[in-house]
């Protein structure tokens, strides 16, 4: 009967505290699908057989990956909110234990609210995280550009992970809770509700450091001027900014409302006071809460951003990454003319017309620079290195007006990255810059991975290129580069007949590779669906997190000031003067985190640019318009929570 007692205590806790316990556990369902979703896609058998291909391998990858960023949020996310739950029931548990439950009863009691938690939060999310599995599928398949199918079953691999990790999150949570009691008085239970932060010291120093942190981030993030060091050097900016906006929410932010504080003209109005008085109460727990939200608000537009960049931006990056539609590489020196014909042959039994015609030998070196010398490096990825790639004249004539080189003479094209000097050494070869390259191409962007950038020189002829490939044999012994042939052309219809034509292609030149945008854009399509895909849960995920803890630090707030504003209005202060200052006070709590996320984003914006260049993505329009597209839409949403949150807020403190 005992036992029973506590499982009825414990139903009836949650029904009667269901204004704090809904908001918590429609978050904890809400993760339990999404991790289940993640789990069933990632090692389940979802997808049926007609749509495996490599794009499904990397939609699984990416679901695995996805799979322990959202374990880890899980457990640090769970934890924080309940802790928001124990906090506004503690005057609760402390008339428990002054009426004669021992803390042991409280403990059982508050075991069986765990475990109902637990069982409605699995149950929901697995059962909401099944229905939507099939239809999330579909979807990530269509955003890869593939055709398939999903199977609509439970996948109770899925369901035993998911139940073993969240069983562990809410029995830790238990146990904390435990804790906690066992730690506290009666007395220090029943005030516990109602106990605010005390007033912080204004600590400048920590403040100064916030702002040295701060700084120290967004100018890594500014003068990364090549894209390996943008790579490099992304993780410490990233953990430099993190470490100031906690410094400067938590100890900045007291600094400020002191300041405020001190300036009479604004601090003697009705509105003003009362917020800054407010804000001043609790600041250093306010100031935590508020670095979370902008966190979360700042990864979730770093990730949206630059998925949906990488997405849209596909077409771009390939064309910008081969030179024609369809590309016939060969390893080796050949005979363009024997290699012409192959084309030629393959056209004519296709039946197909080609356009733009390219044909050239090219030698493509990978390198480090040191001012004008540039010495052979193979697999270099650092800021110094650079792809190099040679063209004879006679071959790219077509494109190039008027142009006459003397030998030891060239004609450069930076792609990628900067070169500002007349003349060019490479491998004990000297090169006088005697104009620019206007090419419509980038030979060395197929290929080659560089840290630093790539650049094009035209040579006067094909020894030129032979004189540089046997002395980098002789730098580079069998790493060295040969230099290979290519024979490119585009096609009218480029989607129906590139296949095809490229498989004959194949056939009929021996050692041959063939590339075309068509299949490039699928393989890309796949890899950066599934990288959006991934980012789209996660970004939903993190939205979600953000929401519930701005819900229950209003709420925890509003019931903390509901007695001062009782007061308040006791003493004269009129009702549309209490709107002003919870509508004051809740712009700041809101919108201060979304301005510095905006401003984050804004300073990462250079160093996630270069970051991308790496794979082929500079369209800085593209990139641009995405993130702004991505702001306004959250920003959009931010002011609804708002919205309702400011209501709800008046509503608590009005009662």
């Amino acid at each position: 009967m005992t036992k029973l007692l506590y499982a009825r205590m414990g139903r009836d806790n949650l029904r009667r505290n269901y204004r704090l316990y809904l908001p918590y556990l429609l978050a904890c369902g809400g993760t339990v699908a999404m991790y289940y979703i993640l789990s069933a896609l990632a090692f389940g058998d979802v997808i049926g057989q007609e749509g495996l291909s490599f794009g499904t391998q990397y939609l699984k990858v990416m679901m695995e990956m996805g799979l322990y960023v959202v374990g880890l949020f899980a457990c640090v996310f769970l934890f924080y909110t309940h802790a928001f739950l124990t906090k506004g029931r503690q005057q609760e548990f402390g008339l428990y234990n002054i009426l004669g439950m021992e803390k042991r009863h409280i403990g059982r009691m508050m075991f069986y609210e765990t475990l109902y938690a637990y069982l409605i939060s699995l149950a929901g999310g697995v059962a909401g995280g099944a229905l939507l599995t099939k239809l999330l599928a579909l979807f990530a398949l269509r955003l890869m550009r593939m055709e398939g199918d999903a199977a609509l079953t439970i996948q109770w691999q899925a369901v035993a992970s998911t139940a073993a990790l969240f069983g562990g999150i809410f029995a830790l949570t238990w146990l904390r809770d435990l804790l906690a009691i066992h730690l506290s008085s009666p007395a220090q239970l029943l005030r516990g509700g109602q106990a605010g932060e005390k007033e912080p010291r204004a600590r400048w120093l920590l403040a100064l450091l916030g702002l040295a942190f701060l700084g120290s981030g967004y100018a890594l993030a500014l003068l990364c001027s090549q894209p390996v060091t943008a790579l490099l050097m992304f993780f410490p900016a990233a953990a430099l900014v993190v470490l100031g906006t906690y410094c400067l929410f938590t100890w900045g932010s007291v600094a400020l409302v002191k300041l405020l504080r001190k300036n009479k003209a604004y601090y003697y109005q009705p509105s003003h006071f009362i917020c800054v008085s407010g804000m001043m109460y609790r600041m250093k727990q306010n100031g935590v809460g508020l670095a979370n939200i902008c966190i979360l608000c700042t990864m979730v537009l770093v990730m949206l951003s630059s998925t949906v960049s990488l997405y849209a931006g596909v077409e771009d990056s390939v064309a910008r990454a081969l030179p024609r539609q369809v590309n016939l590489w060969v390893e080796v020196e050949q005979d363009l003319s024997g290699l012409e014909a192959v084309r030629d042959q393959a056209l004519e039994e296709a039946d197909l017309t080609m356009t733009r015609p390219l044909s050239y030998h090219c030698l493509s070196l990978e390198t480090l620079a040191q001012g004008e010398r540039f010495q052979a490096a193979p697999g270099a990825m650092e800021q110094s290195s650079y792809v190099l790639s040679f063209l004879p004249l006679e071959e790219v004539a077509g494109q190039l007006e008027d142009a006459a080189l003397e030998p030891g003479q060239a004609l450069i094209q930076v792609c990628q990255g900067q070169y500002a000097g007349e003349r060019l050494e490479v491998l004990g070869h000297v090169f006088q810059i005697v104009g620019q390259a206007a090419l419509d191409f980038d030979p060395g962007a197929s290929g080659h991975a560089s840290g630093g950038g790539r650049i094009t020189l035209v040579v006067p002829d094909m020894q030129a290129l032979r004189n540089l490939q046997a002395a980098h044999r002789q730098a580079a012994g069998k790493a060295a580069a040969s230099i290979f042939t290519l024979c490119a052309f585009d096609l009218p219809a480029q989607e129906a007949n590139q296949l095809p034509l490229a498989q004959r292609l194949s056939e009929l030149a021996e050692g041959g590779r063939v590339s075309t945008a068509y299949q490039t854009c699928r393989d890309a399509y796949e890899l950066y669906g599934s990288l959006f895909f991934v980012g789209l849960l996660l970004g939903t995920l993190f939205v979600m997190g953000a929401v519930l803890i701005m819900y229950y630090k209003q709420l925890s707030e509003g019931y903390q000031d509901r007695r001062r504003f009782q007061i308040m209005r006791n003493v004269g202060l009129e009702l549309e003067q209490i709107r002003q200052a919870i509508r004051s006070q809740v712009l700041i709590v809101f919108f201060l985190p979304l301005m510095a996320a905006a401003m984050h984003i804004a300073f990462a914006l250079p160093m996630i640019m270069r970051m991308f260049s790496v794979l082929s993505l500079t369209n800085a329009g593209v990139f641009l318009t995405t993130t702004a597209a991505c702001l306004a839409l959250f920003a959009l949403f931010y002011a609804l929570v708002y919205a309702l949150t400011a209501r709800a807020y008046y509503r608590i403190v009005s009662g």
